[in-house]
Protein backbone atom coordinates (compact mmCIF):
# COMPACT_ATOMS: atom_id res chain seq x y z
CA UNK A 1 0.00 0.00 0.00
CA UNK A 2 1.32 3.72 -0.91
CA UNK A 3 1.94 5.80 2.06
CA UNK A 4 2.61 10.12 2.36
CA UNK A 5 5.85 10.39 4.18
CA UNK A 6 6.64 14.30 4.08
CA UNK A 7 6.00 17.27 2.01
CA UNK A 8 7.65 20.59 1.34
CA UNK A 9 5.60 23.48 0.05
CA UNK A 10 7.45 27.02 -1.03
CA UNK A 11 5.72 29.97 -2.77
CA UNK A 12 2.26 28.53 -2.92
CA UNK A 13 -0.67 31.02 -1.84
CA UNK A 14 0.07 31.95 1.29
CA UNK A 15 3.35 29.91 1.60
CA UNK A 16 6.42 32.35 1.87
CA UNK A 17 8.65 31.75 -1.14
CA UNK A 18 11.65 32.13 0.72
CA UNK A 19 11.17 29.68 3.85
CA UNK A 20 10.38 26.08 3.33
CA UNK A 21 7.61 24.39 5.09
CA UNK A 22 7.95 20.89 5.32
CA UNK A 23 5.24 18.74 6.73
CA UNK A 24 5.36 15.32 8.08
CA UNK A 25 2.15 13.04 7.81
CA UNK A 26 1.91 10.53 10.83
CA UNK A 27 0.66 6.90 10.60
CA UNK A 28 -2.28 5.98 10.81
CA UNK A 29 -3.61 9.58 11.63
CA UNK A 30 -2.69 13.38 11.00
CA UNK A 31 -4.91 15.79 12.02
CA UNK A 32 -4.12 19.83 10.41
CA UNK A 33 -5.76 22.40 12.48
CA UNK A 34 -5.69 25.73 12.66
CA UNK A 35 -7.71 28.75 11.83
CA UNK A 36 -9.01 30.02 8.41
CA UNK A 37 -6.66 31.33 5.95
CA UNK A 38 -3.83 29.63 7.64
CA UNK A 39 -3.02 27.33 4.77
CA UNK A 40 -5.15 23.93 5.59
CA UNK A 41 -7.08 23.96 2.33
CA UNK A 42 -3.49 24.75 0.14
CA UNK A 43 -2.17 21.37 1.89
CA UNK A 44 -4.32 19.06 0.46
CA UNK A 45 -4.30 21.03 -3.08
CA UNK A 46 -0.49 20.77 -2.66
CA UNK A 47 -0.70 16.86 -2.13
CA UNK A 48 -3.36 16.42 -5.19
CA UNK A 49 -1.59 19.05 -7.64
CA UNK A 50 1.30 16.59 -6.60
CA UNK A 51 -0.16 13.37 -7.10
CA UNK A 52 -2.35 14.14 -10.37
CA UNK A 53 -1.06 17.61 -11.62
CA UNK A 54 -4.62 19.11 -11.59
CA UNK A 55 -4.55 22.73 -10.03
CA UNK A 56 -7.53 23.12 -7.66
CA UNK A 57 -10.89 25.14 -8.67
CA UNK A 58 -10.91 28.61 -8.84
CA UNK A 59 -7.41 28.92 -9.58
CA UNK A 60 -7.21 31.01 -12.68
CA UNK A 61 -4.90 28.91 -14.32
CA UNK A 62 -1.97 29.08 -11.57
CA UNK A 63 -2.41 32.61 -11.66
CA UNK A 64 -4.04 32.37 -8.24
CA UNK A 65 -2.38 29.46 -6.79
CA UNK A 66 1.70 30.74 -7.11
CA UNK A 67 2.55 33.67 -4.15
CA UNK A 68 1.30 36.70 -5.47
CA UNK A 69 4.71 38.77 -6.48
CA UNK A 70 3.12 42.02 -5.37
CA UNK A 71 2.69 40.94 -2.28
CA UNK A 72 6.34 39.44 -2.41
CA UNK A 73 7.51 42.98 -3.77
CA UNK A 74 8.89 41.32 -6.82
CA UNK A 75 8.43 40.95 -10.73
CA UNK A 76 8.72 37.46 -10.35
CA UNK A 77 7.83 34.43 -7.36
CA UNK A 78 8.74 30.72 -8.12
CA UNK A 79 6.87 27.98 -5.95
CA UNK A 80 7.94 24.41 -5.35
CA UNK A 81 6.06 21.10 -3.96
CA UNK A 82 8.36 18.08 -3.01
CA UNK A 83 6.23 14.94 -1.70
CA UNK A 84 7.86 12.19 -0.24
CA UNK A 85 5.89 8.94 -0.69
CA UNK A 86 6.35 5.28 -0.67
CA UNK A 87 4.79 3.63 -3.74
CA UNK A 88 2.75 0.24 -3.53
CA UNK A 89 5.73 -1.41 -4.21
CA UNK A 90 7.33 0.36 -0.92
CA UNK A 91 10.06 1.92 -2.41
CA UNK A 92 10.49 5.90 -1.51
CA UNK A 93 10.33 8.01 -4.18
CA UNK A 94 10.52 11.62 -4.19
CA UNK A 95 8.16 14.25 -6.57
CA UNK A 96 9.24 17.45 -7.50
CA UNK A 97 7.38 20.09 -9.19
CA UNK A 98 8.15 23.36 -9.65
CA UNK A 99 6.27 26.45 -11.24
CA UNK A 100 6.98 30.32 -11.88
CA UNK A 101 4.52 33.41 -11.72
CA UNK A 102 5.42 36.65 -13.69
CA UNK A 103 4.23 39.86 -13.94
CA UNK A 104 4.27 41.40 -16.82
CA UNK A 105 3.65 44.96 -18.18
CA UNK A 106 -0.29 43.83 -18.72
CA UNK A 107 -0.91 40.20 -17.61
CA UNK A 108 0.94 37.71 -15.37
CA UNK A 109 2.41 34.47 -16.91
CA UNK A 110 1.68 31.16 -15.41
CA UNK A 111 4.25 28.35 -16.05
CA UNK A 112 5.36 25.17 -14.87
CA UNK A 113 8.99 24.86 -14.90
CA UNK A 114 10.08 21.18 -13.67
CA UNK A 115 8.49 18.34 -12.95
CA UNK A 116 10.99 15.40 -11.35
CA UNK A 117 11.10 12.15 -9.88
CA UNK A 118 13.92 10.96 -7.39
CA UNK A 119 14.63 7.20 -6.47
CA UNK A 120 17.55 6.00 -4.64
CA UNK A 121 19.53 3.52 -6.18
CA UNK A 122 19.25 -0.08 -4.07
CA UNK A 123 22.95 -0.86 -5.17
CA UNK A 124 24.60 2.52 -4.60
CA UNK A 125 22.68 4.43 -2.49
CA UNK A 126 22.61 7.45 -4.46
CA UNK A 127 20.21 9.38 -5.70
CA UNK A 128 18.55 9.54 -9.19
CA UNK A 129 16.70 11.84 -11.03
CA UNK A 130 14.30 12.11 -13.37
CA UNK A 131 13.15 14.46 -15.52
CA UNK A 132 9.14 14.23 -17.07
CA UNK A 133 6.94 16.05 -19.12
CA UNK A 134 3.76 17.28 -16.67
CA UNK A 135 1.92 15.02 -18.87
CA UNK A 136 4.04 11.87 -18.56
CA UNK A 137 4.66 12.92 -14.47
CA UNK A 138 0.66 12.76 -14.21
CA UNK A 139 0.36 9.19 -15.31
CA UNK A 140 3.25 7.76 -13.97
CA UNK A 141 2.85 8.92 -9.99
CA UNK A 142 -0.73 7.11 -9.67
CA UNK A 143 0.28 4.44 -11.33
CA UNK A 144 3.78 4.30 -8.71
CA UNK A 145 0.91 4.42 -5.67
CA UNK A 146 -1.26 2.09 -7.10
CA UNK A 147 -4.22 4.39 -7.46
CA UNK A 148 -6.02 5.66 -10.15
CA UNK A 149 -6.03 9.47 -11.27
CA UNK A 150 -10.10 9.62 -10.44
CA UNK A 151 -10.06 8.37 -7.57
CA UNK A 152 -6.83 10.87 -6.06
CA UNK A 153 -8.98 13.65 -7.42
CA UNK A 154 -12.07 13.07 -6.08
CA UNK A 155 -12.09 10.73 -2.95
CA UNK A 156 -8.58 10.91 -1.62
CA UNK A 157 -7.36 14.60 -1.99
CA UNK A 158 -10.83 16.00 -3.19
CA UNK A 159 -10.99 19.74 -3.00
CA UNK A 160 -13.80 21.14 -0.06
CA UNK A 161 -15.31 23.18 -3.35
CA UNK A 162 -15.83 20.07 -5.01
CA UNK A 163 -16.81 17.70 -1.96
CA UNK A 164 -20.42 17.83 -2.81
CA UNK A 165 -20.05 16.17 -6.37
CA UNK A 166 -22.34 13.13 -5.44
CA UNK A 167 -25.02 15.47 -5.31
CA UNK A 168 -24.41 17.11 -8.83
CA UNK A 169 -26.55 16.26 -11.86
CA UNK A 170 -26.79 12.37 -13.16
CA UNK A 171 -24.74 12.81 -16.23
CA UNK A 172 -21.86 14.45 -14.34
CA UNK A 173 -22.24 11.90 -11.47
CA UNK A 174 -22.07 9.20 -14.01
CA UNK A 175 -19.19 10.65 -15.51
CA UNK A 176 -17.26 10.54 -11.77
CA UNK A 177 -18.37 7.10 -11.07
CA UNK A 178 -17.03 5.71 -14.66
CA UNK A 179 -13.88 7.26 -13.78
CA UNK A 180 -13.77 6.42 -10.02
CA UNK A 181 -14.60 2.64 -10.95
CA UNK A 182 -12.87 2.20 -14.17
CA UNK A 183 -16.15 1.59 -15.90
CA UNK A 184 -15.04 3.22 -19.42
CA UNK A 185 -12.06 0.86 -19.49
CA UNK A 186 -14.09 -2.05 -18.05
CA UNK A 187 -17.22 -1.51 -20.63
CA UNK A 188 -14.17 -1.37 -23.54
CA UNK A 189 -12.75 -4.45 -22.31
CA UNK A 190 -16.45 -6.10 -22.30
CA UNK A 191 -16.85 -4.85 -25.73
CA UNK A 192 -12.97 -6.01 -26.63
CA UNK A 193 -14.42 -9.66 -25.26
CA UNK A 194 -17.46 -9.83 -27.24
CA UNK A 195 -15.67 -8.59 -30.15
CA UNK A 196 -13.11 -11.54 -29.14
CA UNK A 197 -15.72 -14.31 -28.71
CA UNK A 198 -18.01 -13.06 -32.11
CA UNK A 199 -14.35 -13.56 -33.50
CA UNK A 200 -13.76 -17.05 -31.71
CA UNK A 201 -16.94 -18.16 -32.91
CA UNK A 202 -16.53 -17.06 -36.75
CA UNK A 203 -13.38 -19.01 -36.47
CA UNK A 204 -14.91 -22.01 -34.87
CA UNK A 205 -17.71 -22.00 -37.40
CA UNK A 206 -14.70 -21.90 -40.34
CA UNK A 207 -12.85 -24.05 -38.10
CA UNK A 208 -15.93 -26.70 -38.63
CA UNK A 209 -16.68 -25.87 -42.44
CA UNK A 210 -12.78 -26.69 -43.28
CA UNK A 211 -13.12 -30.32 -41.01
CA UNK A 212 -16.66 -30.73 -43.08
CA UNK A 213 -15.10 -29.64 -46.66
CA UNK A 214 -11.96 -31.78 -45.67
CA UNK A 215 -13.99 -34.28 -44.83
CA UNK A 216 -16.22 -34.26 -47.51
CA UNK A 217 -12.65 -33.69 -49.73
CA UNK A 218 -11.46 -37.04 -48.47
CA UNK A 219 -14.59 -38.67 -49.25
CA UNK A 220 -14.46 -37.16 -52.78
CA UNK A 221 -10.69 -38.45 -52.94
CA UNK A 222 -11.25 -41.96 -51.75
CA UNK A 223 -14.48 -42.50 -53.85
CA UNK A 224 -12.48 -40.94 -56.83
CA UNK A 225 -9.57 -43.51 -55.90
CA UNK A 226 -12.09 -47.04 -55.97
CA UNK A 227 -13.53 -45.51 -58.80
CA UNK A 228 -9.85 -45.43 -60.82
CA UNK A 229 -9.29 -48.45 -59.46
CA UNK A 230 -12.70 -50.27 -60.24
CA UNK A 231 -12.38 -48.14 -63.89
CA UNK A 232 -8.38 -49.33 -63.90
CA UNK A 233 -8.90 -53.39 -63.50
CA UNK A 234 -12.08 -53.29 -65.95
CA UNK A 235 -9.77 -51.19 -68.13
CA UNK A 236 -6.92 -53.57 -67.75
CA UNK A 237 -9.57 -56.94 -68.05
CA UNK A 238 -10.89 -55.32 -71.23
CA UNK A 239 -7.33 -54.32 -72.91
CA UNK A 240 -6.75 -58.05 -71.75
CA UNK A 241 -9.54 -59.36 -73.26
CA UNK A 242 -8.89 -57.04 -76.40
CA UNK A 243 -5.43 -58.04 -76.43
CA UNK A 244 -6.17 -61.43 -76.14
CA UNK A 245 -8.77 -61.23 -79.22
CA UNK A 246 -6.51 -58.88 -81.44
CA UNK A 247 -3.37 -61.75 -80.70
CA UNK A 248 -6.52 -64.45 -81.97
CA UNK A 249 -7.45 -62.22 -84.96
CA UNK A 250 -3.97 -61.61 -86.06
CA UNK A 251 -3.51 -65.68 -85.52
CA UNK A 252 -6.67 -65.75 -87.48
CA UNK A 253 -5.56 -63.57 -90.05
CA UNK A 254 -2.31 -65.09 -90.45
CA UNK A 255 -3.83 -68.79 -90.98
CA UNK A 256 -6.68 -67.24 -93.58
CA UNK A 257 -3.60 -65.64 -95.31
CA UNK A 258 -1.73 -69.22 -95.19
CA UNK A 259 -4.70 -70.67 -95.92
CA UNK A 260 -5.06 -68.58 -99.23
CA UNK A 261 -0.92 -68.82 -99.87
CA UNK A 262 -2.15 -72.84 -100.20
CA UNK A 263 -5.52 -72.42 -101.43
CA UNK A 264 -3.72 -70.11 -104.29
CA UNK A 265 -0.67 -73.04 -104.65
CA UNK A 266 -3.55 -75.71 -105.30
CA UNK A 267 -5.28 -73.19 -108.20
CA UNK A 268 -2.38 -73.00 -109.14
CA UNK A 269 -1.28 -76.89 -109.36
CA UNK A 270 -4.51 -77.47 -110.71
CA UNK A 271 -4.37 -74.83 -113.39
CA UNK A 272 -0.98 -76.99 -114.42
CA UNK A 273 -2.91 -80.20 -113.97
CA UNK A 274 -5.55 -79.11 -116.00
CA UNK A 275 -2.74 -78.03 -118.70
CA UNK A 276 -1.06 -81.43 -118.16
CA UNK A 277 -4.53 -82.67 -118.46
CA UNK A 278 -5.33 -80.99 -121.48
CA UNK A 279 -2.21 -81.92 -123.41
CA UNK A 280 -2.66 -85.66 -122.44
CA UNK A 281 -6.03 -85.38 -123.68
CA UNK A 282 -4.58 -83.84 -126.98
CA UNK A 283 -1.48 -86.49 -126.62
CA UNK A 284 -4.57 -88.95 -126.44
CA UNK A 285 -6.71 -87.37 -128.94
CA UNK A 286 -3.31 -87.98 -131.57
CA UNK A 287 -3.34 -91.28 -130.43
CA UNK A 288 -5.94 -92.30 -130.80
CA UNK A 289 -7.45 -91.24 -134.03
CA UNK A 290 -4.42 -92.31 -135.65
CA UNK A 291 -5.34 -96.35 -134.18
CA UNK A 292 -8.45 -95.43 -135.55
CA UNK A 293 -7.19 -94.05 -138.92
CA UNK A 294 -4.86 -97.17 -138.99
CA UNK A 295 -7.67 -99.85 -137.75
CA UNK A 296 -10.29 -97.93 -140.54
CA UNK A 297 -7.46 -98.27 -142.86
CA UNK A 298 -7.26 -101.92 -142.12
CA UNK A 299 -11.21 -102.17 -141.90
CA UNK A 300 -11.51 -100.60 -145.68
CA UNK A 301 -8.42 -103.05 -146.72
CA UNK A 302 -10.60 -106.44 -144.93
CA UNK A 303 -13.39 -104.97 -146.48
CA UNK A 304 -11.73 -104.57 -149.62
CA UNK A 305 -10.08 -108.43 -149.06
CA UNK A 306 -13.86 -109.34 -148.02
CA UNK A 307 -15.60 -107.94 -151.60
CA UNK A 308 -12.80 -109.17 -153.38
CA UNK A 309 -13.57 -112.64 -151.36
CA UNK A 310 -17.34 -111.91 -152.25
CA UNK A 311 -16.80 -110.93 -155.24
CA UNK A 312 -15.09 -114.20 -155.64
CA UNK A 313 -17.05 -116.10 -153.25
CA UNK A 314 -20.30 -114.56 -154.36
CA UNK A 315 -20.93 -113.64 -150.48
CA UNK A 316 -23.68 -110.47 -151.65
CA UNK A 317 -25.65 -111.40 -148.95
CA UNK A 318 -23.01 -110.82 -146.13
CA UNK A 319 -22.53 -107.50 -147.38
CA UNK A 320 -25.25 -105.66 -145.56
CA UNK A 321 -24.60 -107.50 -142.45
CA UNK A 322 -21.03 -106.09 -142.29
CA UNK A 323 -21.84 -102.26 -143.31
CA UNK A 324 -23.87 -102.32 -140.56
CA UNK A 325 -21.46 -104.23 -138.02
CA UNK A 326 -18.71 -101.51 -139.22
CA UNK A 327 -21.72 -98.48 -138.42
CA UNK A 328 -22.12 -99.88 -135.33
CA UNK A 329 -18.34 -99.96 -134.10
CA UNK A 330 -18.17 -96.20 -135.54
CA UNK A 331 -21.38 -95.62 -132.84
CA UNK A 332 -19.25 -97.29 -130.44
CA UNK A 333 -16.35 -95.27 -130.68
CA UNK A 334 -18.06 -92.35 -130.79
CA UNK A 335 -19.54 -93.11 -127.68
CA UNK A 336 -16.69 -94.12 -126.11
CA UNK A 337 -14.46 -91.00 -126.58
CA UNK A 338 -17.93 -88.88 -125.58
CA UNK A 339 -17.29 -91.10 -122.13
CA UNK A 340 -13.73 -90.75 -122.03
CA UNK A 341 -14.53 -86.46 -122.12
CA UNK A 342 -17.11 -86.75 -119.67
CA UNK A 343 -15.05 -89.05 -117.30
CA UNK A 344 -11.67 -86.79 -117.82
CA UNK A 345 -13.67 -83.17 -116.66
CA UNK A 346 -15.97 -85.21 -113.69
CA UNK A 347 -12.01 -86.87 -112.32
CA UNK A 348 -10.71 -83.19 -111.92
CA UNK A 349 -14.05 -81.48 -110.35
CA UNK A 350 -13.96 -84.80 -107.94
CA UNK A 351 -10.43 -84.46 -107.14
CA UNK A 352 -10.97 -80.18 -106.37
CA UNK A 353 -13.84 -80.95 -104.66
CA UNK A 354 -12.50 -83.53 -102.66
CA UNK A 355 -9.63 -81.33 -101.77
CA UNK A 356 -12.11 -78.04 -100.87
CA UNK A 357 -14.48 -80.35 -98.72
CA UNK A 358 -10.84 -81.23 -96.89
CA UNK A 359 -9.93 -77.77 -96.66
CA UNK A 360 -13.49 -76.64 -95.16
CA UNK A 361 -13.72 -78.85 -92.41
CA UNK A 362 -10.35 -78.50 -91.31
CA UNK A 363 -11.31 -74.46 -91.65
CA UNK A 364 -14.69 -75.23 -89.28
CA UNK A 365 -12.49 -77.74 -86.70
CA UNK A 366 -9.99 -74.93 -86.10
CA UNK A 367 -12.77 -71.93 -85.98
CA UNK A 368 -15.10 -74.00 -83.98
CA UNK A 369 -11.84 -74.79 -81.49
CA UNK A 370 -10.84 -71.00 -81.39
CA UNK A 371 -14.52 -69.94 -81.00
CA UNK A 372 -14.54 -72.23 -77.94
CA UNK A 373 -11.36 -70.70 -76.54
CA UNK A 374 -12.60 -67.00 -76.70
CA UNK A 375 -16.37 -67.87 -75.77
CA UNK A 376 -15.82 -67.10 -71.68
CA UNK A 377 -13.71 -64.13 -72.34
CA UNK A 378 -16.36 -63.29 -75.11
CA UNK A 379 -18.75 -63.21 -72.84
CA UNK A 380 -16.75 -61.20 -70.33
CA UNK A 381 -16.45 -58.35 -72.58
CA UNK A 382 -19.98 -58.74 -73.85
CA UNK A 383 -21.58 -58.56 -70.05
CA UNK A 384 -22.91 -63.02 -70.56
CA UNK A 385 -23.79 -62.44 -74.10
CA UNK A 386 -22.19 -64.84 -77.12
CA UNK A 387 -22.75 -63.59 -80.46
CA UNK A 388 -22.85 -65.54 -83.92
CA UNK A 389 -20.07 -66.21 -85.40
CA UNK A 390 -20.05 -63.65 -87.98
CA UNK A 391 -20.92 -60.57 -85.88
CA UNK A 392 -17.93 -61.43 -83.08
CA UNK A 393 -15.80 -58.90 -84.26
CA UNK A 394 -18.06 -56.27 -84.64
CA UNK A 395 -19.39 -57.03 -81.23
CA UNK A 396 -16.03 -56.93 -79.87
CA UNK A 397 -15.28 -53.51 -81.73
CA UNK A 398 -18.69 -51.83 -79.73
CA UNK A 399 -17.47 -52.72 -76.74
CA UNK A 400 -14.24 -51.85 -76.95
CA UNK A 401 -15.58 -48.44 -77.97
CA UNK A 402 -18.01 -48.05 -75.16
CA UNK A 403 -15.21 -49.16 -72.26
CA UNK A 404 -13.43 -46.61 -74.47
CA UNK A 405 -16.31 -43.92 -74.42
CA UNK A 406 -16.44 -44.94 -70.29
CA UNK A 407 -13.05 -44.52 -70.10
CA UNK A 408 -12.89 -41.02 -71.45
CA UNK A 409 -15.74 -39.85 -69.40
CA UNK A 410 -14.11 -41.21 -66.07
CA UNK A 411 -11.47 -39.49 -66.98
CA UNK A 412 -13.06 -36.38 -67.75
CA UNK A 413 -14.79 -36.39 -64.57
CA UNK A 414 -11.47 -37.12 -62.25
CA UNK A 415 -10.20 -33.93 -63.77
CA UNK A 416 -13.48 -32.09 -62.67
CA UNK A 417 -12.84 -33.24 -59.33
CA UNK A 418 -9.05 -33.13 -59.22
CA UNK A 419 -10.21 -28.83 -60.28
CA UNK A 420 -12.80 -29.13 -57.50
CA UNK A 421 -10.13 -30.43 -55.32
CA UNK A 422 -7.60 -27.54 -56.60
CA UNK A 423 -10.60 -24.73 -55.87
CA UNK A 424 -11.33 -26.04 -52.05
CA UNK A 425 -7.61 -26.25 -51.96
CA UNK A 426 -7.34 -22.92 -52.37
CA UNK A 427 -9.87 -21.92 -50.39
CA UNK A 428 -8.67 -23.68 -47.36
CA UNK A 429 -5.98 -21.97 -48.07
CA UNK A 430 -7.44 -18.65 -47.94
CA UNK A 431 -9.29 -19.50 -44.56
CA UNK A 432 -5.84 -20.71 -43.08
CA UNK A 433 -4.61 -17.35 -43.55
CA UNK A 434 -7.95 -15.31 -42.13
CA UNK A 435 -7.63 -18.51 -39.31
CA UNK A 436 -3.99 -17.24 -38.57
CA UNK A 437 -4.58 -13.03 -39.35
CA UNK A 438 -7.81 -13.97 -36.59
CA UNK A 439 -5.57 -15.76 -34.50
CA UNK A 440 -2.60 -13.13 -34.45
CA UNK A 441 -5.29 -10.23 -33.86
CA UNK A 442 -7.53 -12.44 -30.98
CA UNK A 443 -3.61 -12.54 -29.55
CA UNK A 444 -2.82 -8.84 -30.08
CA UNK A 445 -6.15 -8.14 -28.02
CA UNK A 446 -5.48 -10.65 -25.52
CA UNK A 447 -2.06 -8.72 -24.77
CA UNK A 448 -4.07 -5.56 -25.38
CA UNK A 449 -6.81 -6.60 -22.91
CA UNK A 450 -3.80 -7.97 -20.10
CA UNK A 451 -1.85 -4.75 -20.46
Amino acid sequence: MSTVDKMLIKGIRSFDPENKNVITFFKPLTLIVGPNGAGKTTIIECLKLSCSGELPPNARSGHSFIHDPKVAGETETKGQIKLRFKTAAGKDVVCVRSFQLTQKASKMEYKAIESVLQTINPHTGEKVCLSYRCADMDREIPALMGVSKAILENVIFVHQDEANWPLQDPSTLKKKFDDIFSATRYTKALEVIKKLHKEQAQEIKTYKLIRRVKSRLADLEKDLDEKKKANDNELEMAWDCYMDANDRWKDIEAKIKAMQGIKDGILKRIEEKKNELDSSEHQMTNVNLSHIDERERHLKKEIERKESQLSQRQFESIIPQMQNEIFSVDQKIRAVNSEKDIMTADSADRVMLSHKKAELENRKKKHKKMFDDLKDKIRKVLKGRVPLDKDVKKEITQALRAVGAEFDDMNAKYRDAEKEVNMLQIKIQEVNGNLSKHRKDLESNIILLMV
